[in-house]
């Protein structure tokens, strides 16, 4: 089968030249321009990385966006261009460009599964053996708990970290977590006054919600419903609560701490990145600095 080039991944591409390639649809949508033209918005990707295309067919905008479907691999031709910093595609009648389906023997499916190049066992290895060193008894039955269910370790696993923004990517949840364990770790050396337990045990338990917030396959990422209506720090603290319950005899101003890491790892509410509430002690602002630090360099 046929592969992609190396010039035409979605990391390779420079502005201001022709492209003609394929890649996968991760989402699209129909949309009306300031000039009340329609046009088509894609979401394009490989394993690589993740692009976003916008297809100017005027008239034929309804027909593209209800042939093309997100999972799709598409054959593109079009131009890359540069918008704020970023490079997306044009797909334009102007310039001879196209969107299409394509046969499965016109590609290679390893071209556009999205996946950690980091070794996950190594990564699941350094989460059971951080539990296993914990002090705290009760913080590290509420991780046994989860971790010994082989359904929630497999999800876990697997399972992206986000849709778009970062880690986004088969075991992408995996790989932020130990990132966000390990620059908790060293926080720890800096400021041995911390809670070393609660901080590592809320490392790991932070994004457990996006077990329910996403379905996804080798090619796509969407949101379920649960996660549309709930967002992924409230699904993560619902599992916490059901477990502590099921446990029996967890301190409740442990469990609130918890709750409270969890809530606000996101930071300050008036920042509007999904916190409903703001870090109030020292460990959950060392949290919420280690999420977005991994987040944000990824």
């Amino acid at each position: 089968m046929p592969r992609k080039s190396e010039e035409d991944f979605v990391r390779n591409l420079k502005p201001n030249r022709d492209i003609e390639s394929y890649f996968a649809v991760s989402d699209k949508s129909l949309r009306v321009a300031k000039t009340g033209d329609k046009y088509v918005a894609f979401r394009l990707s490989d394993r690589t990385g993740v692009i976003t295309a916008t297809c100017g067919f005027g008239d034929k905008a309804n027909e593209i966006n209800n042939t093309i479907s997100v999972g799709q691999i598409v054959k593109v031709k079009g131009r890359v261009q540069e918008h704020e910093g970023r490079c997306n595609i044009f797909i334009g009648l102007s310039i001879g460009g196209k969107i299409e389906s394509c046969l499965e023997t016109d590609y290679e499916l390893s071209d556009f599964t999205r996946v950690s190049e980091k070794d996950r066992d190594a990564l699941m290895k350094e989460i059971l053996e951080t539990i296993s060193d914990l002090e705290n008894s009760y913080l590290k039955r509420i991780l046994n708990a989860f971790f010994e269910d082989s359904s929630f370790k497999n999800k876990f696993y697997n399972c992206p970290s986000a849709q778009i923004i970062h880690h986004n990517y088969i075991g992408g949840l995996l790989e932020h977590t130990v990132g966000v364990l390990t620059i908790c770790k060293s926080v720890c050396k800096v400021y041995p006054e911390l809670d070393k337990d609660l901080l590592l045990a809320s490392a790991i338990l932070h994004d457990i919600g996006k077990l329910v917030t996403y379905n996804y396959d080798q090619l796509t990422i969407q949101f379920s419903e649960e996660g549309k209506l709930l967002e992924h720090v409230i699904i993560a603290v619902n599992m916490i609560r059901d477990k502590i319950t099921e446990l029996g005899d967890i301190p409740e101003d442990l469990s609130m701490k918890l709750f409270h890491m969890v809530l606000s790892h996101h930071g300050e509410v008036e920042k509007g990145w999904g916190s409903p509430v703001s870090p109030q002690i020292p460990e959950a602002f060392a949290l919420h600095h280690a999420d977005n630090l991994d987040a944000k360099v990824k």
